[in-house]
């Protein structure tokens, strides 16, 4: 599987890329952009199965992150990254089409797994 990740925060990204390796190597590809307009660059050269976005990115806070990069690829599954844990703030997200949400502050390997597979699989239903 083609992941994207979104981030800008290098420890974050560093700890996200672990969790994947430590969870399936050979299924998961992680291509890290820790700028909004490298991710949209990347995201029209090749394909991603799935787009791990973080909201709060230079030049790009919140919600219009999201809208930025869904507008650009309607087709390919967000997950939203964020380190505000908030329920509504959730609801919120998937309500506007993303396919999951991770709190940042909470997140293990169990739970990235289970939601990134999760969201792949809304997204072809």
């Amino acid at each position: 599987m083609k992941i994207l990740l979104v981030e800008d925060n290098p420890g974050d990204a560093r700890l996200l890329q672990e969790m994947l390796k430590e969870a399936d190597a050979a299924h998961y590809e992680l291509t890290w952009a820790d700028l909004l307009d490298k991710a949209l660059k990347l995201l029209g050269e090749k394909p991603f199965d799935l787009v791990l976005l973080d909201l709060g990115l230079p030049g790009s806070i919140g919600m219009d992150t999201y809208k930025k990069v869904h507008s650009h690829v309607p087709n390919v599954p967000i997950v939203i990254l964020s380190g505000f844990d908030s329920e509504t703030f959730a609801a919120e997200a998937v309500k506007s089409g993303a396919k999951g949400y991770l709190s940042k502050n909470n997140v293990d390997i169990k739970i990235l797994v289970r939601t990134i597979n999760d969201a792949v699989k809304r997204k072809r239903s």
